[in-house]
């Protein structure tokens, strides 16, 4: 058996353990980097500043790397680091890391020492690992950074350091070098050092400021107000390790909400907390005149005398309860005429304290004496219709109990005719009149009232379809037909679908009534062939005085279908017609059991 020789083996190169360390890094998917006893980084690591954004000068600056960690965990982690290289044993500890985008992510790190021969730790080797999240977290996460970047004011986040944590691009654009000193003023002109700014107020001192506005000069745009505001953040032990900040352009904002107050048709006025008017809109100006009748008590000499103390004692309730409330009085313009209005006034906070009230003041003058009208009306034709009603109802009883003994009687041919026709006039004039009671009691009244009771529509059906004279029905049924309705308004409902399908239909063919059982309801349906109905008639058959083609020169109100829906609706249920060449025209009425 032949052996080769071995070769003679190579020295390693002396930085063979640096080399495996820079292979290590970049073999496995984690981060990985070594650092002194003291925390302090022995070498770059580029995936880490790949992942936070750090320049190497950064780094590798003293603890560098721990600038990148959530300011509430940099005490801990740094803790278990210094603990674990002093006793010289493997460590693990779970932090949050800022990233190049500025949010944070969960890592868990963990350290094992490089000792000497004589136990003496040289240095740690530590690897860094994301702790996987969710994919809900992930989602808000991405969400959040998202809403921060394309909200319209700037933000920022400073650390306790003063070191800048994050800035939107709104920021940026505002203010152009985050680190240079601005020169920033009061609205009277007095400078504000660096110390009074509301962020370095908010981090250094705790306080919350809101809407402070102050002048400085922008990059982009030269001298602008701007309003700011500012809160601190603190830990769970309620130390402050960061603060945030906001701006915003005065101008926008107010050009923003003046526009809309003057677009709204109504007053609209602002008064401070002790009630001296701030703002009024066009409408306001116009309405109360040159003396801004909205400041302190003005307004209440032109309420009307009986409204006076009932809105003073109602506003004075609403505002001791400092919050929104609702009034309607009636107010003296200019002109000394009294319009009535609907006002709306909602309490103004600042820091949870009342600075002020906004309200708005529409004009329902014309709507209320319209709505007036309107009730007028409808009282004056409901009684109108009643008494019409029962004036008419009275004599054409009359008439027709008289037809009945006539025909009861022997007449001659020649008599019988004009009796037939003065029965079936009155007949007419009888279901017209229920006709518009119905269609009254509809429109005024709520709607048709029923009593319900044990009814078989089958039957119902088979009884109406042998009582007609002009047409043929065919009826049919299918399941168990029975349920609790009104058997007099059903009969009313039917009887006029079927009035609808003699008038329509074509003239001799057998008209289709049938009824069909299911779960819970019962279908009805009349279907008659004949010209279908127009397209653009369908969406407004059911609708009041609305009357086919054919019927446009007959003498009916154009009623029934509405009727028909009516009664539908008083069941709970519903009506709709399809109507075509080839299938003819069908009406289906839904009634729930």
């Amino acid at each position: 058996m032949l052996r080769s020789s071995p070769s003679p083996r190579t020295p390693p190169p002396p930085d063979l353990a640096e080399r495996r360390f820079r292979a290590l890094q970049q073999a496995i998917p984690e981060i990985a980097w070594s650092a002194a006893a003291s925390g302090d980084l022995l070498h770059d690591a580029p995936a880490w500043r790949e992942l936070t954004g750090q320049t190497q000068e950064q780094l590798l600056a003293p603890l560098g790397w721990l600038e990148a960690v959530h300011p509430e965990d940099r005490q801990r982690t740094l803790q278990t680091f210094l603990v674990a290289a002093t006793e010289s044993k493997v460590w693990s500890v779970e932090y949050r890391l800022r990233l190049a985008d500025g949010t944070f992510r969960w890592m868990r790190a963990r350290g094992a020492p490089v000792l000497d021969d004589s136990g003496r730790v040289l240095e740690m080797i530590v690897v860094h690992a994301t702790i996987a999240e969710s994919a809900d977290a992930e989602r808000e996460r991405l969400l959040l950074r998202e809403v921060v970047r394309q909200i319209p004011a700037g933000l920022i986040v400073r650390g306790k350091d003063g070191s800048v944590l994050f800035a939107n691009d709104r920021l940026r654009q505002l203010v152009g070098d985050l680190e240079r000193t601005h020169e920033v003023t009061r609205l009277d002109g007095a400078t504000l050092h660096p110390s009074e700014w509301p962020l370095r107020r908010a981090l250094q001192h705790g306080e919350t400021v809101v809407g402070e506005k102050v002048r400085y000069r922008s990059p982009v745009q030269g001298e602008v107000t701007v309003v700011l505001s500012a809160a601190p953040v603190r830990d769970s032990s309620g130390e402050i390790f960061a603060a945030v900040g906001t701006l915003q352009q005065e101008s926008h904002s107010e050009l923003l909400v003046r526009t809309l107050a003057e677009s709204i048709p109504a007053l609209v006025w602002r008064t401070g907390a002790e009630g001296r008017s701030e703002f009024l809109n066009g409408m306001a100006r116009r309405f109360f005149g040159p003396e801004g009748g909205i400041a302190r008590d003005a307004w209440v000499e032109r309420l009307h005398p009986d409204d006076r103390e009932r809105a003073m004692r109602e506003r004075a309730r609403g505002v001791h309860r400092q919050q929104l409330f609702d009034l309607q009085y009636r107010m003296r313009d200019d002109s000394g005429e009294y319009r009535v209005f609907y006002t709306r006034t909602a309490p103004v906070r600042e820091n949870g304290k009342i600075t002020g009230w906004v309200g708005t003041a529409l004009d329902v003058t014309d709507r209320t004496r319209a709505e007036g009208e309107i009730r007028r009306v409808a009282a004056f034709t409901e009684e109108l219709l009643g008494i019409v009603g029962h004036d008419l109802r009275d004599p054409l009883n009359i008439v027709m109990l008289a037809t009945t003994l006539l025909r009861m009687t022997d007449l001659r041919d020649d008599q019988r005719k004009p009796v037939a026709r003065i029965a079936a006039a009155a007949e007419r004039a009888v279901r017209m009149l229920e006709t518009l009671l119905d269609f009254t009691q509809a429109r005024i009244g709520g709607g048709i009232k029923v009593r319900r009771a044990p009814t078989d529509l089958a039957q119902l059906c088979a009884d109406l379809a042998a009582e007609q004279e002009r047409i043929q029905v065919a009826v049919s049924a299918a399941g168990d037909c029975t349920g609790s309705w009104d058997r007099a308004r059903l009969e009313q409902l039917i009887g006029n679908l079927l009035r609808n399908a003699a008038d329509h239909g074509t003239p001799g063919q057998e008209v289709e009534l049938r009824c069909t059982a299911e779960a819970d309801r019962v279908v009805l349906s009349v279907r008659n062939s004949g010209a279908p109905i127009a397209p653009g008639m369908l969406p407004t058959l059911f609708e009041p005085f609305k009357r086919g083609a054919r019927g446009q020169g007959s003498r009916n109100l154009g009623l029934g279908l509405y009727i028909v829906r009516q009664i539908a609706v008083a069941h709970g249920g519903s009506v709709e017609a399809r109507s075509s060449a080839e299938e003819g025209t069908e009406f289906r009425v839904i009634l729930p059991r």
